[in-house]
């Protein structure tokens, strides 16, 4: 559940904030994210600052999840570009 994981969410206004682990999930179980990291194929500790940078490199919209604000505050994503439209 959302209480057992670290992570980042983002409103309907575009704000992005982390959210912190309240609980520890039951024993020898492992965050979805740390399967999805090993599922990519990578190795060694996951690391939530990477993933985010990666992220924001691919999506400009996304560019601020680098800010060191998503710690504290939160950060407003840029406005996603509205889709060409399709002629038929």
């Amino acid at each position: 559940t959302f209480v057992e994981r670290d992570g980042t969410v983002v409103n309907h206004r575009g704000l992005a904030q982390l959210i912190r682990r309240a609980v520890r999930g039951p024993d020898g179980s492992r965050p979805d994210s740390r399967i999805l990291w090993e599922l990519s194929g990578r190795s060694g500790l996951f690391q939530a600052e990477a993933l985010r940078a990666e992220i924001a490199a691919a999506i400009p919209a996304l560019t601020n999840l680098t800010d060191p604000a998503i710690r504290t505050t939160g950060v407003l994503l840029g406005a996603p570009q509205p889709a060409a439209a399709q002629t038929t």
